[in-house]
């Protein structure tokens, strides 16, 4: 069964772990911003996490294995961005939909909110995929992003 912890809540351990998934070439090459993020900017973003209410970050753990991590941003008025990656050191199957079950829960159930939103490269096929199959719809799109959203009227109550 999957738990989180709040980024501002994480060991070193923890930390230096979330970052070498984050600088890994397969979440990198996803992220907005591709650059490799060194420690000290790393830490710096935990502490400014502490400061500010708009921007949930959560490290997601089975048992004392972390499995991967998701997000919540421009919290405000019943909505979110959300953000997901998965351990790219784990070879097992199955990671992704549990986080984004749990992430989908806390958000809906926990914090109240009613919409979530994402943004995704259009070149990013297994994600786009993975995003339609829980139930995102695209509302738009850019030259290489899709946005879409989930809202909380659109799924079962619970998953």
């Amino acid at each position: 069964m999957l738990d989180s912890i709040n980024f501002t809540d994480l060991s070193r351990r923890q930390v230096v772990e979330v970052l070498s998934w984050r600088n890994h070439p397969a979440i990198r090459n996803h992220m907005r911003n591709k650059e490799t993020i060194s420690l000290t900017e790393h830490l710096q973003f935990i502490e400014q996490l502490s400061t500010v209410t708009s921007k949930r970050y959560f490290y997601v753990h089975e048992k004392c294995e972390g499995v991967g991590t998701f997000s919540l941003t421009g919290i405000k008025d019943g909505s979110a961005e959300i953000g997901i990656y998965v351990n790219p050191f784990l070879h097992s199957k199955g990671y992704g939909n549990q986080i984004i079950d749990f992430m989908i829960n806390y958000a809906f159930d926990l914090q109240n909110l009613s919409t979530l939103f994402l943004e995704v490269y259009k070149d990013n096929a297994i994600a786009v995929q993975f995003y339609e199959k829980n139930d995102f719809i695209k509302y738009d799109e850019s030259n290489d992003m899709y946005m879409m959203k989930l809202q909380s009227q659109q799924i079962p109550h619970k998953r």
